[in-house]
């Protein structure tokens, strides 16, 4: 006797299966996957790959202003990817024209709601794509039932 006590029964299962699902949390780790599909599908960076720098970007998205009080911890971060993607692309364009001024922070706030307009127009067309698409089927489901009714009504 080890002078442990006997394991549960809970326990023995959980050390049953820890042993069957080894070699495959192996070959996920060594595939450079997570351990489990579960960990794979939980929290990860929204859209930036480090965690510093998306603190960084947040706290500058905040200071400007451009992040709504109420938003989700998703919400913020996907806000302040947007913000960095502005900056970033109106600093390149200035670096490109050779413009040697630095941003201020309302050449930044600029960059951002002219990219967001951008977006949210782009996002207008293809909602109104999607509509035009949704009423012509619609109006061609209505038209069949509409002769499946008459003709239902004739026979």
């Amino acid at each position: 006797m080890t002078g442990k006590p006997a394991p549960g029964r809970a326990a023995s299962g959980r050390a049953g299966m820890e042993s069957r699902w080894a070699a495959h949390r192996a070959a996920r780790l060594a595939a450079g996957l997570p351990a489990t599909v579960r960990e794979e599908q939980g929290r990860k960076p929204d859209r930036f790959t480090d965690p510093a720098i998306e603190a960084i970007w947040i706290d500058r998205a905040e200071a400007a202003g451009v992040i709504p009080s109420g938003c989700t911890s998703t919400q913020r971060r996907r806000t302040a990817f947007r913000y960095a993607q502005a900056v970033t692309a109106e600093t390149s364009r200035r670096a490109a024209e050779k413009v040697t001024t630095p941003l201020t922070g309302t050449d930044e706030r600029i960059a951002y709601y002219e990219a967001e307009i951008e977006r949210l127009a782009s996002a207008e067309r293809m909602d109104r794509r999607r509509a035009d698409e949704h009423q012509r089927q619609r109006e061609a489901a209505e038209s069949i039932l509409a002769d499946l009714l008459f003709r239902e009504g004739r026979e």
